[in-house]
This record gives structure tokens, sequence and C-alpha cells, in this order.
């Protein structure tokens, strides 16, 4: 079964009285590709937690974010701390400078509000929380995004197998309708020939030899023979290929049923085929924007 890559998990864990959060989000790229956005605590984990990730995940650019912060339930640990020396320090300060530079504007608390306290945000204790940890927790969001792409294959898989059939009932129509189009080219040259010479003139030696030349020019036996084939190749690779595999295969398979696609549009000299072709192009393509986010 094939895979999206598009996905989404998150996990999360109290550790040590610190609230630990993973995100995983995950979207199409041609190979894989990480962008980490984490606390510099614990950014000697990246080697680690990329090489988790590649165990399931093959293709497709990963963000994946770490986050830390107390579990205190008040949420006062996250407040601002007075630091009554610090504020000293900068009123003693602006004093001197207010002397010096004999400035008469008053200096005020607002002046130093702004230097008065310390937060708290960069004094979270993560020391006891081990690389182990956050793998575990890596892993936990990394289950959630792998159900979501597995969901999401399941219905891209789906959609690709209604288009096949779409597929295989316009190449049929074509097949049916190659052999009239000759009969009808044929009448077609008879009667021009007989309005130009006269019936009693027609050779019809020469009428069948150009007809003949004509059906071999015109004749799309092989590429029908061989897009059929195609077919059948893909919908055989999205049952039996593993997610990573597939992706890259099915895209060369498609750029043979375009190529295919093509020919017979170029032999085509029918309007019925014609059009057949162009539904045939479309399909094409709705399946190759469709592929772009098949792992």
């Amino acid at each position: 079964m094939i895979k999206s890559m598009t996905g989404f998990g998150e996990a999360e864990r109290v550790i040590d009285g610190i609230i630990c959060r993973v995100e995983i989000k995950t979207v199409n790229h041609r190979f894989f590709n990480i962008n980490f956005r984490i606390p510099n605590a614990f950014s000697r984990f990246e080697t680690k937690i990329q090489k988790v990730l590649q165990e399931v995940i093959t293709r497709g650019h990963v963000n994946y974010a770490l986050s830390v912060q107390s579990g205190d339930a008040s949420g006062l640990s996250n407040l601002p701390e007075l630091d009554l020396k610090r504020a000293k320090f900068y009123w003693e300060t602006l004093k001197v400078l207010q002397k010096e530079l004999e400035i008469e504007d008053e200096i005020g608390l607002s002046h130093i509000m702004g230097e008065s306290f310390k937060h708290s945000s960069g004094s979270i204790p993560i020391e006891n929380i081990g690389k182990e940890d956050i793998i575990d927790l890596t892993r936990v969001a990394l289950e959630e995004v792998m159900v979501f792409r597995t969901e999401e294959g399941s219905n891209i898989e789906k959609d690709l197998r209604e288009r096949l059939v779409v597929l295989g009932d316009l190449l049929q129509s074509i097949e049916r309708r190659a052999p009239e189009r000759l009969v009808s080219e044929r009448d077609r040259l008879q009667r021009s020939v007989m309005e130009l010479i006269g019936g009693d003139l027609v050779d019809q030696d020469r009428l069948s030899r150009e007809i003949a030349i004509l059906a071999d020019k015109w004749d799309i036996s092989e590429e029908v023979v061989r897009l059929r084939s195609h077919l059948d190749l893909f919908s055989g690779t999205l049952k039996t290929d593993p997610p990573g595999v597939a992706g890259k295969k099915l895209g060369f398979i498609l750029q043979e049923i375009h190529r295919e696609v093509n020919t017979i549009n170029s032999k085509a000299n029918d309007g019925i085929i014609a059009n057949a072709g162009i539904a045939l192009k479309e399909e094409v393509e709705c399946i190759r924007e469709q592929l772009e986010n098949v792992e």
C-alpha cells in the first residue's frame, strides 16, 4: 500500500515536572529533508532523532519541533522574578548619567522597569531530561504521523485506481474506433477520386495501395498494447511495491504512459480518437499531480 508524504503527529509528556512536547509535520519532497526547531540544549540529539525518523520515512520534507516548559500548574514559575541588585545598579548608573550630562529630565520607575526583572524561561531545569526520553516521545508522535500518511495514501490509491479504470475505458474506445476510421477514410478517398476523374477510371489497385499506406502510417496497435501493459504495471505497483519505492517507480511508469498517449494522439487523424486522446491526457495529468504526494 502506498503512503502519502503529508502527515502530522504530536506527543506530550511530563518529565520531572517539565512538559515536553514534540510536533512533527511532513509534506512532499523529492528526497528526505528535515528542519529542526529545538532548544539548543537538545541539539546534540538531532542525529539520533533524524535516524529514528528515517527508519519509517523515506521521502518528504519533515518539520520537527521540540519544546519544553515548566509543569507548574499555577503557571507562576514562568513569571518574571524581581532582581533588586540589577535594578539598583541601573538606577545608580542613570543617576550618574543625569549628573554628568546635566540632564534636567527626572529619572523615574519607567526607566528601569525593563531591567529590574529576570525571566525564568531560560532557567527550566532540563538536565534530567535525557536522550531516551526525547526519542521515546518522538516515536509516539511518529506513530501518529504514519497513521496520517497511511490514511492519506489509501485515499490517493483509491483515486488512482478509479483513474486507471477511466484510462482503460478510453483506451478500449480508441481500440474499437481505430479500424472504423480506416474504412471511413477509404470511402472518403474513393468518393473524392470519383468526383475528380469519374468512376470508370478509378484504379482500384492504386486506391488500395494508398489505403494500405495510410493504414500503416496510422496504425496504433503497438501503442495500444504498450499502453495497456503500462496500466497493468502501474496497478500492480500500487498493490505490491513498498512506500518509498512505489512513488518513484510509479513516476517512471507514468512517463511511459504519457509517451504512448502522445503517440496515439499524433496518429489520431480522427475526431473521435482525438477527443478520447485529450481525455487520456487529462487523466494522466491528474495522476501526475497525485503522484507528487506519494512516498
